[in-house]
């Protein structure tokens, strides 16, 4: 039967005595619902692939709504007309496959050219959870293993973490269901998550000297050169890590720029960060000493630094910031300071030394799509400002007193990833 369908029809339409009914779409070639006796209502797609018939399932209704169902009869036509075979892709997946197999899949076929790069990158890094696993089958995995592992790493390393990991599998089989006609449940759903603080942690007058000092003795000069940079930019940490010296304009005094862009931010758009002359100081001593396009170039040729973890958990167990946990073996440090409140940091002083929200929001890029339009028109007079003065606010309670020559590491040590 070809009829027009919307959601109204589509909920109105009664499940057959015997057989299935087949209706056909009137707006999207190809597209079809079949109606079993039980109720069940299934799109799909029939159309004809490398010369023969084939019938690709899109998704059930409701879960799928007649516009998204549409919309994604679109895509595998556009898929078909590039030379692939969804119906191949989607046959591939009926066998078991392992949890490993499907994460390469995900990354390949859906992450990499749907997703954000620093989306991307934080996939990878919660897939360290969830390897163990790597060579079970979708199949064998339970729910009931699911909330272990779940609480596991909530006790281990926090709520976040557990938090995040879980959401990445679960997203990672649904794109299995509704993509790759995977036929199994999503051990995933139902999983009683952490409820999650939003943070309001930065560094505190007192602890600035403390920070500073432990800071100034860290092995590593390119982590100390990071977190210099991460709390004098207050820039993301994907966006600080992957910084390369084309982004950097240093070539007029007092109106040095960073410019990030527009494909690595959250907002979709260029941003560009005022550079405290600390920042420029730093900068240009790295561009005199490395041959790398990267500002904070990794241990490997051609790459560039990742988040230096172990180097970062030292600095905060010299200035005290975190507490041990346990006895003997199993004594541990808990830190108290994440690399990210640097960027929370810089904020909170810039308030503090009386900057308006809008400048700290055009200084942090902040993408809220109501404060957008305001950011905008932010000229980087006021937020250069604003940063400086902040800036020179923690130095000076620092003990540091914005002296360049303090922050000139005596000597040069690989980079700790």
């Amino acid at each position: 039967m070809r009829i027009r369908l919307t959601e109204t029809r589509v909920r109105e339409i009664d499940p057959p005595s015997a057989g299935r009914s087949t209706y056909l779409d009137l707006d999207v070639k190809g597209l079809i619902l079949r109606v079993t006796p039980n109720g069940t209502k299934t799109w799909s797609l029939r159309t004809r692939v490398n010369g023969r018939d084939e019938r690709i399932k899109i998704g059930v209704w409701p879960d799928l709504s007649v516009s998204e169902a549409r919309a994604r009869a679109h895509e595998l036509r556009t898929r078909i007309a590039s030379g692939r075979n969804p119906a191949d892709e989607k046959r591939s997946l009926r066998a078991e496959i392992t949890l490993g197999e499907l994460y390469e899949r995900y990354l390949e076929r859906y992450a990499r050219p749907h997703l954000r790069p620093s989306t991307v990158t934080s996939i990878e890094y919660y897939w360290r959870y969830l390897k163990p696993w790597a060579h079970r089958s979708l199949s064998s995995i339970t729910r009931d293993e699911v909330q272990e592992l779940h609480g596991k790493i909530g006790r281990d390393v926090g709520p976040y973490e557990a938090n995040r990991t879980h959401s990445w599998l679960r997203a990672m089989i649904n794109v299995a269901i509704k993509e790759w006609s995977w036929n199994g449940a999503n051990p995933a759903t139902g999983i009683r998550r952490f409820k999650e603080q939003k943070r309001s942690r930065f560094l505190r007058p007192e602890e600035l000297a403390r920070f500073f000092a432990a800071l100034s003795e860290s092995e590593s000069e390119v982590t100390r050169d990071f977190v210099w940079l991460a709390l004098l930019t207050g820039a993301r940490k994907s966006n600080l890590l992957s910084m390369r010296f084309d982004q950097v304009n240093l070539s007029v005094p007092g109106a040095e720029t960073w410019t990030i862009p527009a494909e690595a931010q959250k907002s979709g758009e260029e941003q560009v960060i005022p550079l405290h002359p600390l920042a420029v100081s730093i900068l240009r001593r790295r561009r005199e000493t490395t041959d790398s396009e990267w500002v904070l170039p990794g241990r490997q040729p051609g790459t560039h630094l990742r988040e230096p973890r172990s180097a970062w958990r030292s600095i905060l167990r010299r200035a005290g910031l975190g507490r041990w946990e346990g006895t003997g073996a199993k004594r541990r440090f808990i830190a108290d300071l994440r690399i990210h409140d640097l960027r929370r940091s810089l904020g909170s002083w810039q308030v503090g030394t009386g900057a308006n929200l809008p400048v700290v929001g055009a200084t942090l890029g902040h993408h809220d799509p109501a404060a957008t339009a305001v950011y905008a028109r932010v000229d980087l007079d006021p937020v250069r400002s604003a940063i400086g003065k902040a800036i020179d606010a923690m130095l000076e309670v620092g003990g540091i007193a914005g002296n360049v020559v303090e922050l000139e590491p005596p000597h040069t040590a690989a980079a700790d990833e």
